[in-house]
């Protein structure tokens, strides 16, 4: 097997996006639709899961993040397991990683695991295998494990909620980052307001006039958006944000253009999302892969949804 990640994004762009974003605090990459941690269909995965993970055992959880999945197995009662918690990004840092039982080692590829071969008796991933280099990545999970090893992950569905919400919101990210966007507008603009802000008096000029305008246009266009999506919550939060900073802060242009690299870090994630999801073919040649490299773990795949529609595809592989 040959598949390679299917993300647009090489690992030098995708570190600081999903650096940023874990840093934020959050602990999955689905806060809109999780305000917790994981439950539902997914949860359920998860809680099957701690039930067949072995006394005592050594779990790796890679493309960990926050340490999302290792806290939900222990809040399924097994605190019993020692955990290690890989990612690519700089995770170590993070408030969650502050005062963990898990150990977060961060800057670590999921192509090149930094432990010796045989250590683990599991391995899980959620959202996060899929994004990796394969066959490299699987063959180092499979180095990593123990010969009875199980594997339990979660992986992006190219059908899912998620997916097609990830693909949505790219398009308003891309416009609103883009050179006829909000953000380039109201950076344009920032200075003039700042000046009428701090003195009301001052008189517009023909380059204020011209930022005005182009301020304007990007408006109409933002409420359009608005109009047409009845679900389009991320630009509703766009219009507030940069409202906000427009009206309030008192050096507008450096925050705007953090909040522009802020989205503009959401829409490389969303496209790598889109592009990383699974189709069932290539689900089946991960699961064909292994079962060829370790004949006696019994490989099973699942799709995974509920009242919301189809969430992810489930896969699990344990000793037959």
């Amino acid at each position: 097997m040959t598949v390679k990640s299917a993300g647009p994004h090489g690992e030098h762009a995708r570190k600081p996006a999903w650096t940023d974003y874990w840093r934020t605090g959050a602990l999955h990459s689905c806060p809109t639709s999780y305000p917790g941690n994981y439950d539902g269909a997914i949860g359920e995965f998860w809680r099957e899961a701690a039930q067949q993970l072995p006394i005592g055992g050594r779990l790796i959880d890679v493309a960990t993040g926050n340490g999302a999945i290792p806290r939900l197995l222990m809040s399924h009662g097994r605190a019993d397991l020692d955990i290690d918690g890989i990612d690519a990004a700089d995770v170590s840092g993070t408030d969650a990683a502050v005062d963990s039982p898990i150990r977060f080692h961060a800057g670590i590829r999921m192509e090149a695991l930094p432990f010796a071969a045989g250590q683990f008796d599991a391995a899980s991933s959620q959202f996060g295998i899929e994004y990796a280099s394969h066959p490299e990545a699987l063959a180092e999970v499979l180095r990593v494990l123990k010969p009875s090893g199980q594997i339990h992950w979660v992986m992006h569905h190219r059908d899912s909620v998620f997916t097609r919400m990830a693909a949505h919101e790219s398009e308003h990210l891309a416009w609103a980052t883009g050179p006829e966007g909000i953000l380039d507008a109201a950076i344009a603009i920032a200075p003039w307001m700042l000046r009428i802000r701090t003195n009301p008096a001052l008189k517009a000029s023909l380059q204020a006039n011209v930022a005005r305008n182009r301020f304007n246009q990007a408006q109409i266009a933002l409420e359009q958006r608005i109009r047409l999506d009845h679900a389009g919550a991320v630009l509703l939060d766009i219009r507030a944000t940069v409202h906000a900073i427009l009206l309030q802060d008192c050096d507008p242009v450096p925050m705007l253009a953090r909040y522009r690299q802020e989205l503009e870090f959401a829409l490389l994630r969303c496209q790598d999302l889109c592009a990383c999801a699974c189709d069932q073919a290539r689900l089946l040649n991960v699961a064909g892969w292994l079962g060829s490299k370790r004949p006696a773990l019994k490989v099973e795949i699942t799709t995974l949804s509920q009242a919301e529609g189809l969430l992810a595809w489930g896969l699990r592989a344990t000793p037959s």
